[in-house]
């Protein structure tokens, strides 16, 4: 037993030197790589999509407007970005609804009091504008581009630390969350945390392509989502924002939707792909003129296919029109056609 017990304590040592040698013996005989496969295939940086963006590029602080001291305030912390000449930025409304007073932290650390043009509460969009015009136009680019997979980067001030960088990926576009109403999003996986909401997010090619507003988060915790809006919408809402208060409305369809499953799709008769289920009809709403009722799907608006929440919700953000519009639905089986008048 002892002598079994004595074998096995010196086996480990007995392989470590066999194997010394046998590296050893192999470290002279094999040719020597010139250069590390990681040395030759180097990763590219953000650094230049960085360069191109960061100018553009602001911290948001605002203070509560209800808070009365003056010493030891908390300011409430977002970002932003410039989107034109004018020094005009936009930011996500809830960082600066309802604030006495906003500055922004420029990308060069100057320090700058703005003005709060107006707010869209319902599309968690704000437009600010700087006491100075800016030099160079900012480099907006298209969210149309981007596909599942895409490298994007998200700039903020998260906790308050200035131009923050992280990282991700494309995961999706053109989501749509049933308590957004007229709202699509951009997903990816960029970590984003307090600080985040209202930066840029930007291409490999250093053009921002949308706004970030918010995580997707459960009872669990974070799942891990980053919701961004397209350029596009974002600056169509901020040049409704920029007009006179009475030409800055846009009709409120006054309804609550969501994608249909694919276990409804797959109990109906009728042949459809998709469509906008309504949850909520708001009362003295378009919706309810329309006659659009809980349970229907919405297929087309004005003859264009909606085939989900998020191809409803960008109709919606175009539309301009109420008189007259068409929404075709399907009701108990059926396709009724509803208008308005």
């Amino acid at each position: 037993m002892l002598r079994s017990v004595g074998a096995l304590a010196y086996a480990p040592m007995l392989a470590l030197v066999f194997a010394l040698g046998f590296v050893s013996a192999c470290a002279h005989s094999a040719p020597q790589p010139t250069s590390t496969p990681l040395a030759s295939a180097a990763l590219p940086g953000f650094g230049p999509a960085l360069a191109r963006s960061l100018p553009a590029t602001v911290g948001v602080y605002a203070l509560e407007a209800d808070d009365a001291s003056t010493t030891g305030e908390v300011p409430r912390i977002g970002a932003g970005f410039v989107i034109d000449r004018l020094g005009h930025v936009v930011t996500a409304s809830h960082v600066v609804a309802r604030a006495r007073r906003v500055v922004v932290r420029l990308d060069d650390r100057r320090v700058l009091p703005v003005r709060v043009v107006g707010i869209d509460e319902d599309a968690d969009i704000a437009l600010l504008a700087l006491p100075v015009e800016w030099p160079h136009a900012p480099p907006l680019g298209r969210s149309t581009a981007l596909r599942a997979g895409d490298w994007v980067i998200a700039v903020g001030e998260p906790y308050g630390l200035r131009s923050s960088v992280s990282a991700g990926i494309v995961g999706g576009t053109g989501r749509h969350f049933v308590e957004d109403r007229e709202a699509v999003f951009i997903q990816s996986d960029i970590a984003m945390n307090p600080g985040n909401s209202g930066g840029p997010l930007i291409t490999l090619a250093g053009d921002i392509v949308g706004m970030n507003t918010r995580t997707v988060a459960s009872p669990y915790g974070s799942g891990g989502l980053c919701l961004s809006m397209p350029i596009e919408l974002v600056l169509q809402i901020a040049d409704e924002l920029r007009r006179p208060a009475g030409q800055r409305e846009r009709p409120r369809l006054g309804a609550f939707f969501e994608d249909v499953s694919p276990m409804v799709l797959a109990t109906w008769d009728a042949a459809i792909e998709g469509g906008a289920a309504v949850t909520t009809v708001l009362p003295e709403s378009l919706a309810e003129q329309a006659d659009l009722r809980v349970g229907d799907v919405i297929v087309a608006m004005n003859g264009q296919a909606v085939e989900d929440g998020g191809a409803l919700a960008q109709r919606l953000l175009l539309w301009r029109k109420a008189s007259g519009t068409r929404f075709d639905v399907m009701r108990a089986g059926q396709r009724v056609t509803l208008e308005l008048r």
